[in-house]
This record gives structure tokens, sequence and C-alpha cells, in this order.
């Protein structure tokens, strides 16, 4: 019995300490898990120990090998280097959109100057990198900023069009009112979403 004690305690406090360093709330990491909030309290107050395909779960959500939610000693130095290299790597690929972005307009100087507005390659660079937060959010964030970063692709790429389209097209500002119709709708979208989240989570606790 007294084994089995410390391995709850061990697990609570691991998933106590990722959930943190990751910045989720026992609620947000119930809707990643598709469980209830009451079921990652059980496990934070080491009342149970969830299954092995959660912890499985969890591991993949905190970017984790499952073995340091077992492990009695873990510190948080790793957790947060954990943390700072997702940081690191959104940065470094959207620099790196930029870095792109910049060589395309000089390319553009140094061969066609004043033929195309160079400097387009940096507005379609908008668009991009929410495109890139979207995915990265897809694999470590949390679901509101999905909403942030979808409107940031959907402005994003209305002003892209409406400025590089404009010498084309008299009334090609007509988009925005397109944007603004699809801002309502992932407004709508995020508010139902959420609101169904809480129905979806009635799994037996563990």
């Amino acid at each position: 019995m007294e084994k089995i004690y410390d391995i709850k305690t061990t697990i609570a406090k691991n998933i106590i300490k990722y959930r943190k360093a990751n910045n989720l709330t026992q609620q947000q990491l119930a809707e990643k898990l598709n469980y209830s909030d009451k079921a990652i309290s059980k496990w934070e107050r080491g009342e149970g120990i969830p299954d092995i395909n959660v912890l499985n779960q969890m591991a993949q959500i905190f970017n984790i090998p499952i073995e340091e939610l077992l492990h009695q000693e873990t510190t948080i130095e790793k957790v947060q280097t954990f943390t700072k290299n997702r940081y690191v790597i959104v940065l470094l690929s959207i620099l790196l959109t930029w870095l792109v972005a910049m060589i395309c307009c000089v390319i553009v100087e140094m061969i066609k100057p004043n033929t195309y507005p160079s400097y387009l390659a940096f507005i379609i660079a908008i668009p991009v990198s929410f495109i890139l937060c979207i995915i990265f959010n897809n694999i470590w964030g949390s679901r509101i900023y999905n909403m942030i970063f979808v409107s940031g692709l959907n402005w994003g790429a209305c002003v892209s069009l409406v400025i590089g389209l404009t010498p084309i097209f008299d009334k090609i500002w007509y988009l925005y009112f397109i944007s603004a119709a699809f801002e309502i709708i992932v407004l709508v979208w995020y508010l139902l979403d959420t609101k169904k989240a809480p129905s979806n989570k009635n799994k037996k606790n563990n």
C-alpha cells in the first residue's frame, strides 16, 4: 500500500508541475484529454492514477517523455527548458519567414527595380506568420489562442490581397466586408465550441 501511495503522489506532483510549467489550468488540460476537470483534480490530489494511455497523452501535451511523469525526482529547470524551447522554435520559424521575405524583396529590387512593389513580400509574410502560429499552437498551445491566430490570418490575408490587387481591381477593398463576416463566424464558432466542450467530458473519472 505504501508503494502505491508513493506512485500516486509522484504522478500527482509531476502532473501539477508540468501543467503549470505549460501555463495550463486544470480545465484546459481536461479539454485536451477529453476528461472532466474533476478527474484532473483527483489525479493531482493523489486520489487516483490515470491509465497508461492518458499518461501518454499528457506526455505528448507537455512535450516530454512519459517517464518524466513517473519519476520521483524531476526538476522545474527541465520543465522550463521544454517551454523555452517551444518559444524559440516558434520565434525562429517566424523570423525565418521574414528573412525569406527580405531576400525576395532584395532580389526583386536587384533584378526588376520599380516594376512591382517589392514590399509585398513583407505583406505576404504576415499571414504566413499567423499560419505558423496556428500550426505550433495546435501542437503545444491553448485553444483560445487559435481564435486569435485565425483572426490574425484572416485580416493579414485580406490586407495582403487588398494591397497586392489594388492596381488591378478598383473595388478590391470590398474584401474587408468578407473578412468581417468571416471574423463573426470565427467568433461564433469559438463561443459555441467553448460551450460544447464541457458536455463532451463525460468520461468516467479514474
